[in-house]
């Protein structure tokens, strides 16, 4: 299965924040065993470089953009998917980048702790717990 993670559930990870590691530390063992195939955008790689160095180091930050590289198949964030996202109305802009570069990759599902900002939108989007609870437990 081809699931979108949203930047949050990376930056939990990596950040090891309580209480939401655990579960999304989870998803990410599920990609390194090759049980799901996990996508982000671009987006979401900068996002997360940009505050793993502000909360830690260059070092820490360089050191998991790297490792994460090497799980997550890295989706362009092209102009069409800018247009989308500007024209779709009032919801939040980064949500619908996001939304659009997972529908690009045919993605079943995105996984997001911020849900409520991809409501509107026709892909399901769970949180790590609810995605492991349907498809893991």
């Amino acid at each position: 299965m081809k699931v979108f993670v949203d930047t949050n559930v990376m930056i939990d990870v990596v950040l090891n924040r309580k209480p939401f590691v655990d579960h999304s530390r989870l998803i990410l063992d599920a990609g390194w065993a090759n049980k799901i195939s996990l996508f982000t955008s671009s987006v979401s790689f900068v996002n997360v470089h940009y505050i793993v160095e502000k909360f830690t180091s260059k070092e820490k930050a360089m050191a998991s953009t790297i490792h994460l590289n090497e799980l997550f198949e890295v989706l362009n964030v092209d102009q069409t998917m800018i247009d989308q996202s500007i024209r779709i109305g009032p919801y939040d802009f980064e949500d619908a980048v996001q939304y659009f570069a997972a529908k690009s990759a045919n993605c079943g599902c995105i996984i997001s702790r911020d849900k409520k900002g991809f409501k509107q939108f026709d892909l399901p989007c769970m949180t790590p717990k609810e995605f492991l609870d349907a498809y893991f437990l």
